[in-house]
């Protein structure tokens, strides 16, 4: 099954009537970055999200497994924190970056030693066992400038914790690699998609889905062959236009494509 998510991006208006704004848009589920989900107490927005009747498909806290040792305790205990707001917000994913985004500190898997790769990989094994005693799943963001920037150094740290709770997200395109490439060597470890569309070429400036090149109709029917069950999510919408607009068409277009999809 598909879901319709939306990244919340608003810093204007009450969180709550914002959560029910998205929920008019169509979608299933909202994701929550670290900023919002620690700025009001846990209790709350469960409220929030349960008057809107959303789900919560994502958190989104900041890890940097691959510093300093002080780095990676911090890590460990920003892990502990999110598993706990995971069980309190009915299990969605914890999103995971394994270091920093700033350009100058970013840590890439092609760069990246064995020393850090082996920091990330025990910090990983030791959260992902202690999610699993609460069916808490982690979620490794495909991205440029960290250790899984392609399919191949995804794989490499999940082979390498060998958990059923850490799931991959790849945001297309991933280094070096076709769309579609990436979606089969993934298949079976997808837990979550971050949906972008482009107006000229895949990965060039970003557009709504049903106005962009890529097909995302046929790349989720093969996931879904692929038997994937989890939120298509929407992000960056304030780098398209105005979000609420970005949201509505979106929203509807998620709608009516899990419609088509969906057994």
């Amino acid at each position: 099954m598909i879901y319709s998510s939306f990244c919340y991006c608003f810093k204007e208006g009450d969180f709550a009537d914002n959560l029910k704004r998205i929920a008019s848009c169509g979608y299933d589920g909202v994701e929550i970055w670290s900023y919002d989900l620690e700025t009001r107490p846990i209790d709350k927005t469960v409220e929030a999200l349960e008057n809107a009747g959303l789900k919560c498909a994502q958190i989104c806290p900041y890890f940097n497994f691959v510093g300093s040792f002080d780095d990676w305790s911090n890590s460990m205990q920003i892990g502990t924190q999110y598993i706990e707001y995971a069980r309190a917000l009915g299990s969605p994913l914890v999103r995971v970056f394994t270091g920093p985004m700033a350009e100058e500190q970013r840590v890439s898997g092609q760069f990246a030693t064995i020393e850090q790769w082996d920091a990330a990989m025990r910090g990983l094994a030791l959260l992902c066992a202690e999610a699993e005693k609460y069916g808490v799943r982690f979620c490794l963001e495909i991205h440029p400038g960290q250790l899984m920037e392609d399919s191949h150094s995804a794989l490499r740290l999940v082979e390498a914790v060998r958990s059923s709770n850490l799931v991959v997200n790849p945001q297309i395109p991933l280094r070096n690699e076709d769309p579609w490439y990436s979606l089969g060597r993934l298949a079976g470890h997808i837990g979550h998609f971050h949906a972008h569309n482009w107006t000229d070429t895949i990965g060039g400036t970003l557009t709504t889905l049903p106005n962009g090149i890529f097909d995302w109709e046929s790349y989720l029917k093969q996931a879904l062959e692929d038997r994937f069950d989890g939120f298509v999510s929407i992000e960056h919408a304030p780098a398209i236009g105005d979000p609420w607009e970005i949201a509505s068409i979106n929203g509807a277009y998620l709608s009516e494509l899990a419609g088509k999809l969906n057994p």
